[in-house]
């Protein structure tokens, strides 16, 4: 448990359980081997990268996470809740689960990806400065619209809300490249560009 500071080079939780109600600024997090990080509302963590990885490991956020990268990967999970923050320059998903939480917030300054059977569910604010890419069958859905900064690419599954409740998409400003599956028969999916 950690209430003050954590200066470090690195941080790993390795099967062990970090609740963080004060301040962690290090270059490299990792959690493995069924670890938990929980940043709780009074969290705020200042890290070059972070990686939440294999069975049963978690990033949950409570608080405010700052970052270069955040990488999800092997059966793994990262939640941001609600009045979560999260500020990342890429963020990446494969084979694993990460939800943003109704008034979660993500920022990302750079690129998304989410790849390798990852499911990610947006029912926060989630905004992608330059490229989106969901592929290799991923499943995107989002309930809320999401601004892509530059061009957005689909070769996987991406879904919306129900067709009967408001709107969820994207308004992309570059160009939209699909090969996928946008919506079924029961989700609507809007694409602005």
């Amino acid at each position: 448990c950690n209430s003050g500071n954590i200066n470090s080079t690195d941080l790993w939780m390795a099967g062990g359980i970090l609740n963080n109600y004060g301040i962690i600024n290090t270059n490299r997090v990792l959690v493995s081997a069924g670890g938990v990080y929980n940043n709780y509302v009074s969290g705020i963590a200042n890290l070059d990268s972070i990686l939440i990885t294999e069975l049963n490991s978690k990033l949950n956020n409570y608080g405010s996470i700052t970052t270069i990268r955040l990488g999800n990967t092997d059966n793994a999970a990262v939640l941001n809740a609600s009045s979560a923050f999260i500020n990342a320059d890429y963020i990446g998903d494969s084979l694993a689960q990460f939800n943003n939480n109704l008034n979660g917030t993500i920022t990302i300054n750079f690129d998304f990806y989410n790849a390798y059977s990852s499911n990610f569910i947006n029912a926060g604010v989630m905004d992608i400065a330059r490229d989106f890419l969901n592929s290799t069958s991923a499943t995107f859905e989002t309930y809320c619209m999401m601004g892509v900064g530059r061009d957005w690419y689909n070769t996987a599954t991406v879904l919306g809300p129900i067709l009967a409740s408001g709107c969820g998409g994207f308004a992309v400003a570059g160009g939209t490249y699909n090969t996928g599956n946008l919506g079924n028969s029961t989700t609507r999916i809007d694409i602005c560009d």
